[in-house]
């Protein structure tokens, strides 16, 4: 016996020895996560991993990161190296939690050659990494942005502006040159805006990718000023409308309208000589408008936004303007209240819902067919047993059969009688089968033909399990082939409760790990408890060559269209409960006025005339959002009645699982009052919004699509299908009405 035991102790030390630095066969040199070592929690993000080889190796390198739940999640790929050979390897990977952990391993053959832990936090400076919440605005500057560090506001305390506070509130990310702008997507997945400050030189690579992020919600600022020449040497020139004739440079004498965009009251200092850049676009919209000219515009690319802005920051008089951190913060577009609203961890929720992505993964993680039992009724059948073996059982044994000593017999009973029905109870509750739940965007450009594809599902386990999950592009949708392949993360709650991405914690002890496969195409042994659900969130895009829409749309007046004006589509399937928004009003579908027996969905190829005619109606878009109605009544008074007038609008519930309402409340958000009617903000799914879009000659048409989308492979079968909702959303360039010659025809006299 003493024997085996000094064998187990000497095979534990062997196995757990440090490695001496003579037995070194690789080192883990640098780990760099994001651009400059911050990340948003449940954003997919860029780590770059320096390796070294001090003799020839060929192993696995993986990153492991524990998602909201804390269960470790590995991503791994083979490396093999040479003596004295180093490399830098890209992955991509999302941290579940606040105050958590990163571990970097090199295996081989199972055995750990090299491990390095990195700690990350929201608040600890002393962390290796920042990790910041998704209301956490963040900017990502090429070149030089004065902007919150301008020599006014260093003098003194009293030059703070409101402009400054917000801007305090970002975090800048800032890279000297173009030539540093990164080609992988997952390196701006976490930005919001992007400033090009006078740095234009991207390569084309950088350029492709900066486009796909604009396109897929992203919003770029660019800071021209008298450079033309170089953005029109650049690879974005092919994003501006027009040609070059549309930008001029010219002497500005004009600066006033800046003070009124950056919403401050500081003056704008005098100055004798500005030079700038003047923009003559007809698409989009004039941000500010001096007697020069247009100086700042903004226009859509995609589902994303460009901002041109045609004066230095960094040159007289704007330097050393006091109002200059409003302009930045108002061309950014720093919703203040709404980011407020949202790091209030303060706030209490009577649902204990505060963001329209809890909204979205609580409704699909409701399964009707699997019968879950409410609280309450959990709540009654605990009420029940506590009276059982308490207050009943002594009024039986006590009362009416005067014999104590029953208690030994009656209260293992029921005891029994109660685990037996709470076994039946789950056990019925649960189902049979494995089910899924599934949310689809599919957003379509017209003008571009850009489509990118957003997916959510969620998995239902009736029994404990592991499980491969693979999401993919349904073959039905018919949208062409080659398709990239989906890439995957999970998806959570970004909530401070259990599950929770707000929650604080790292790994936890004894949570079972699983893996991503290179690349993010697919989950490997996966962990679903029995009755419960894991839920995943998938993206991908292309471009399209054939038209999905047909579409003719002319503005009259403000949000109105022009008689001429209809819509029609080549989808695989009809769509319905489809709305088209446009600057304020939107256009629908009146069920009432069409009858019971007309359809309400609009077929492949059929033609629908938005004015003038049949059962399509428009109105204010924030009261059909908010479902306001305006009434009136009599009113009694001293000298009589009058009348009164009011309106009423319908309360959002944010316990409600109707995925059309969700996805139209995610894609119209700020049109409907944002917070301040929904009480909930929309930070994490901050790209999916598209009210501003309706804003720059771009009607948004969203439908429900009666085609499936995705597929969920779970163990490369098709589970169960408990609810699959597929959202089109198109965005439709809006013209002006083609000129019609009014003028008399001249006739010849005749003598």
């Amino acid at each position: 016996m003493n024997l085996v035991r000094l064998l187990l102790v000497l095979t534990f030390a062997l196995v757990t020895r440090p490695l001496r630095a003579s037995d070194e066969v690789v080192r883990i040199t640098s780990v760099k996560v994001g651009l400059d070592n911050a990340a948003k929690v449940g954003v997919t993000t860029l780590v770059q991993v320096g390796v070294e080889a001090i003799t020839d190796v060929t192993g696995e390198l993986s990153i492991v990161t524990p998602d909201p739940r804390g269960n470790p999640v590995r991503i791994a790929t083979t490396v093999a190296l040479k003596t004295g050979q180093s490399d830098v390897l890209p992955f991509s990977i999302a941290v579940g939690r606040l105050e958590s952990t990163l571990a970097v391993e090199f295996h081989q053959a199972k055995q750990l050659l090299a491990r390095r832990k990195l700690s990350c936090s929201e608040t600890d400076d002393d962390a290796d990494f920042r990790i910041s919440r998704h209301a956490q605005p963040y900017w990502l500057v090429v070149g030089s942005l004065s902007a919150g560090t301008t020599a006014a506001t260093r003098e003194s305390e009293t030059a703070v502006t409101p402009g400054l506070n917000a801007l305090r509130q970002v975090h800048r990310t800032e890279l000297s040159s173009g030539s540093l702008m990164p080609s992988a997507m997952n390196a701006l997945l976490a930005y919001d805006t992007v400033f090009l400050a006078g740095e234009f030189g991207l390569s084309e690579d950088s350029a492709t990718m900066l486009e796909r992020w604009v396109k897929n919600g992203g919003h770029l600022v660019a800071l021209i000023g008298m450079r033309t020449s170089e953005l029109q040497q650049s690879p974005l020139a092919r994003w501006l409308p027009g040609d070059g004739r549309s930008l001029k440079t010219a002497r500005l004498t004009d600066l006033s309208p800046l003070v009124f965009a950056s919403q401050t009251e500081f003056p704008m200092p005098p100055a004798n000589r500005v030079e700038g850049t003047l923009f003559n676009y007809s698409d989009g919209e004039n941000v500010v408008r001096t007697f020069d000219g247009e100086l700042v515009i903004r226009f859509a690319h995609g589902f994303g936004r460009v901002t041109l802005v045609g004066i230095d920051f960094d040159k007289r008089p704007l330097m050393n303007w006091r109002g200059l951190d409003g302009l930045v913060a108002a061309l950014a577009d720093l919703g203040q209240q709404e980011n407020k609203a949202a790091n209030d961890t303060e706030r209490l929720s009577r649902t204990g819902i505060s963001e329209l992505q809890t909204q979205l993964h609580t409704a699909l993680a409701t399964f009707p067919e699997t019968a879950e039992q409410s609280v309450p009724s959990m709540l009654g059948m605990v009420l029940l047993f506590l009276l059982l073996i308490g207050p009943l059982d002594y009024i039986i044994v006590h009362k009416w059969l005067k014999r104590p000593e029953l208690t030994w017999v009656s209260f293992p009973g029921v005891v029994l009688l109660a685990v037996i029905a709470a076994t039946v109870t789950a056990s019925s509750s649960r189902g049979e089968k494995v089910a899924t739940n599934q949310l689809d965007f599919v957003d379509y450009d017209s003008l571009s033909g850009h489509l990118h594809h957003t997916s959510f599902a969620t998995v239902y386990s009736p029994e404990n399990r592991r499980y491969s999950i693979n999401l993919s592009r349904d073959e039905r949708l018919q949208l062409g082939p080659n398709t990239p392949q989906t890439a995957m993360m999970w998806l959570a709650n970004p909530e401070p409760n259990f599950g929770g991405m707000y929650r604080v914690g790292g790994f936890e002890v004894g949570k079972p790990e699983y893996e991503l496969s290179w690349g993010l195409s697919q989950v490997h042994n996966a962990p679903i408890s029995a009755g419960s659900t894991r839920s995943w969130r998938g993206e991908f895009e292309t471009q399209l060559a054939e038209p999905l829409i047909e579409a003719r749309l002319e503005r009259q007046g403000v949000g109105q269209f022009t008689a001429e004006s209809y819509i029609s589509h080549r989808f695989a399937a009809p769509i319905d409960q489809w709305i088209i928004a446009f600057a304020g009003r939107v256009y629908y579908h009146s069920v009432r006025d069409a009858g019971v027996a007309a359809s309400t969905t609009i077929a492949p190829g059929q033609r629908v005339v938005l004015a003038g005619a049949g059962s399509v109606r428009n109105t204010e878009l924030r009261s059909f959002l908010t479902g306001a109605t305006y009434l009136s009544r009599k009113k009694k008074t001293n000298t009589g009645s009058e009348e009164e007038h009011f309106h009423t609008i319908t309360k959002y519930d944010p316990t409600n699982d109707d995925l059309v309402e969700i996805a139209r409340m995610i894609s119209l958000h700020r049109a409907a009052g944002a917070s301040e009617y929904t009480s909930l903000t929309n930070a994490a799914l901050r790209q999916l919004e598209v009210t501003d879009l309706t804003a720059l000659d771009r009607a948004v048409f969203i439908g429900l699509l009666e085609t499936p989308a995705s597929r969920v492979l779970v163990d490369d079968q098709e589970p169960t299908e408990a609810r699959r909702t597929v959202i089109v959303r198109c965005l439709i360039p809006v013209t002006e009405p083609h000129e019609t010659n009014d003028t008399l025809p001249k006739f010849k006299r005749e003598d």
